[in-house]
């Protein structure tokens, strides 16, 4: 007998749901549980759905159009960079600075209504990652520029304003 081409999609429905929850990671008892149509009550427990998937992978179509599903995934994603370099890390930090700045001051608009510990919590998140973006340099020099003096002075300064920590 001629084994099915695993390009193409199984004839059992539910093996070829499961071949695709599995090959996007998930593990046999979450992929089998998946399966299950919608509305359909389950008074089974995790391991006999544990049991189930081990039962549909064992299947060699099944197996093997997991292996295609997820040989596919990897094929197609061409746009990501097997590495990257270190301008690119200094591009993606000044990104998440930026957005922080801007979630900060967000928070600050007096028409929203942040827990004071939810603002120390990002002010900490926020200048912690200044302090590690004021240690990246191009060639791995320590450098701090001016940028992130001029902010981490500000969030000195908004200190006393936000936090009602009692002072030691």
């Amino acid at each position: 007998m001629k084994a099915p081409d695993p390009s193409q999609p199984l004839a059992n429905k539910r093996w070829e749901a499961y071949a695709n929850f599995r090959s996007k990671g998930l593990d046999q008892a979450t992929a089998w549980q998946r399966t299950i149509p919608f509305g359909t009550p389950y008074k089974g427990t995790n391991t006999s759905l544990r049991v189930s998937g081990h039962r549909c992978e064992s299947r060699p179509e099944v197996r093997t159009r997991i292996g295609w599903l997820t040989a596919d995934v990897r094929r197609r994603a061409t746009g990501v960079p097997e590495a990257l370099s270190r301008s690119d890390i200094i591009s993606a930090s000044l990104e998440v600075s930026e957005a922080l700045e801007a979630a900060y001051k967000a928070c600050l608009n007096v028409t929203v209504s942040v827990p004071p510990q939810a603002l120390e919590r990002l002010k900490s998140v926020w200048a912690g990652h200044l302090a590690r973006q004021g240690k990246m340099g191009e060639f791995h020099q320590v450098t701090a520029p001016n940028e992130v003096v001029q902010v981490m002075t500000a969030l000195a300064n908004y200190l006393g304003r936000v936090c009602t920590c009692p002072r030691p």
